[in-house]
């Protein structure tokens, strides 16, 4: 998605290259991002099983090897997880200019199109903390956080995932002392 994205914005992007004096003077940028990037974190929580195909990194979700289902449960509600819950939440919904063929032609309200572009799934990310979006910049933080709610996706803080389910599948959480069982498929 963001190489996508980097693209289509005309952004350049230099991967795997030392940045020295010599190399940013010859190509006279305006800024420099230096983006060192991350490694996910191995959460260390019962259930985890790295071989079931419903429990998945968010990169590989971001980067298209993975696909999540309809229910989805994100552990961990920092600028990763929001993007995987914002990027999953705009998936596979109507875009605007099909909503806006449909409701021309009456066949679809505008009530309609706005619940069938945002609620293609049932999306809930889950966070420790008490707040969301840890590490996100506040002009871009609350955009992201109004974005997610205008999708329909569930945050919940000073939550703790406890264990992942099989039977059921799903995650056990404990928010402020009493336990919660979160059903999902991915």
């Amino acid at each position: 998605w963001y190489e996508h994205m980097m693209k289509k914005l005309g952004v350049q992007v230099f991967l795997n290259q030392e940045a020295n004096v010599d190399l940013l003077q010859e190509q006279d940028f305006d800024a420099v991002v230096v983006a060192n990037g991350s490694k996910p974190i191995e959460l260390n929580i019962p259930g985890m099983n790295k071989d079931d195909p419903r429990i998945m990194h968010a990169y590989d979700i971001l980067e298209g090897k993975k696909h999540a289902g309809k229910r989805v449960v994100i552990v961990g509600g920092s600028g990763v997880g929001l993007d995987v819950g914002l990027y999953l939440a705009e998936e596979g919904g109507l875009n605007a200019e099909q909503a806006m063929f449909l409701m021309q032609w009456k066949a679809l309200s505008p009530d309609d199109a706005i619940k069938l572009k945002l609620r293609t799934r049932k999306i809930t990310v889950i966070e420790m903390l008490p707040s969301l979006g840890k590490g996100i910049g506040q002009t871009t933080r609350w955009t992201i956080l109004k974005d997610l709610a205008m999708h329909g996706v569930e945050m919940i803080t000073k939550t703790k995932a406890l264990e992942i389910t099989e039977k059921p599948f799903g995650v056990l959480v404990d928010k402020e002392g009493k336990q919660e069982f979160l059903e999902a498929d991915t």
